[in-house]
């Protein structure tokens, strides 16, 4: 009976070290490139992180202890739709501002508390379709009262890093 070699990289390594290592490398790449958009909203400006790419959107602001006042993080959709949000690692409560592809506020979630082991189940869905997903400190939206329909601007290509 013949026995299969097991295959591996030019560099000694089997592949799927490589691979492992090249996604490891990819992640820490994609977390230390910042950009940031300035969110103007109602009669508020908010600093907000621009989540980018696929590991910044699972990430979002877990772990994080804070969110300062006028900080927040913005989630661009690749489509407008329905997206799923759950506080899983979340250690803060936030708002969070669902904006439809005309930058119109859609729908709103405040006070959304963090994770734990009576809310694990629960995600958080905009009542209508959503493009843009603005997460801020909660308090934000009552204090500067922000309503379904008010209109958000942005402009993705003014992203600075």
């Amino acid at each position: 009976m013949m026995q299969m070699a097991a295959f591996q990289t030019a560099a000694g390594a089997p592949p799927e070290v490589i691979l492992v290592a090249l996604l490891f490398v990819l992640v820490v790449v994609s977390l230390r490139t910042r950009s940031y958009a300035d969110v103007r909203i109602g009669n508020a400006t908010v600093r907000a992180e621009v989540a980018d790419n696929l590991v910044k959107q699972m990430l979002g602001l877990m772990g994080r202890s804070s969110l300062a006042e006028g900080d927040g993080m913005l989630f661009p959709l690749d489509q407008e739709g329905y997206p799923k949000f759950w506080m899983v690692g979340m250690t803060m409560p936030i708002d969070v501002i669902y904006l439809g592809s005309d930058n119109t506020v859609v729908d709103v979630k405040s006070d959304v508390q963090p994770f734990s082991l009576s809310n694990m189940d629960t995600t958080f869905v905009p009542a209508r379709k959503a493009m843009y997903v603005l997460e801020v400190s909660a308090g934000f939206v009552k204090k500067h009262a922000i309503k379904v329909g008010a209109k958000a601007d942005f402009g993705l290509d003014r992203v600075r890093s």
